[in-house]
């Protein structure tokens, strides 16, 4: 995926805003599980990452950023979020710091479906500004595998809650 493609992406997802919140319109979970593997962030395709345990998660490839819960259920399951909400460094150098916000998508036990849609979009917009400086390819290294799962989760839960 081009750097302008995942801005496009990004920026088409955040014009849907409400569509999405309210269950009007659908995200293409197949378009942005494959920018998310362009990214090469994660291990393994982004579809699997659904319904893998936390445990599973936890012991082959989290950083840590992610509060697991329940260890012997599955990734969607959980209720912590990894916003990314910053990035700085040097672009030249490929040198990128990205910075990390908890968010939880319960607000008094219920789904918040705009809390999602905010790591999502918020998420996806700092990762694109990111690839228009550097490239898609260069995010890699600097990127935390729990911010990318993350989205994920939010994006599947979007669609499916």
């Amino acid at each position: 995926m081009s750097k302008l493609a995942i801005l496009q992406l990004s920026d088409e997802i955040t014009e849907l805003e409400k569509e999405i919140v309210s269950q009007n319109k659908a995200i293409d979970l197949a378009q942005l599980f494959s920018a998310l593997d362009d990214l090469k962030v994660l291990n393994q395709k982004a579809e699997n990452y659904i319904e893998m345990s936390q445990d599973d998660y936890y012991q082959s490839e989290s950083d840590h950023r992610l509060t697991l819960e329940k260890m012997d259920q599955p990734l969607s399951t959980l209720s912590d979020r990894v916003l990314t909400n910053h990035v700085d460094g040097l672009p030249e150098k490929e040198a990128l710091n990205f910075d990390y916000n908890h968010e939880t998508v319960l607000e008094d036990g219920q789904y918040n479906r705009e809390m999602d849609f905010h790591v999502l979009s918020y998420s996806l917009k700092v990762i694109s500004a990111a690839a228009t400086v550097v490239g898609v390819d260069n995010l890699s290294a600097s990127l935390s595998k729990d911010a990318v799962v993350s989205i994920i989760l939010a994006a599947h839960n979007l669609q499916n809650r």
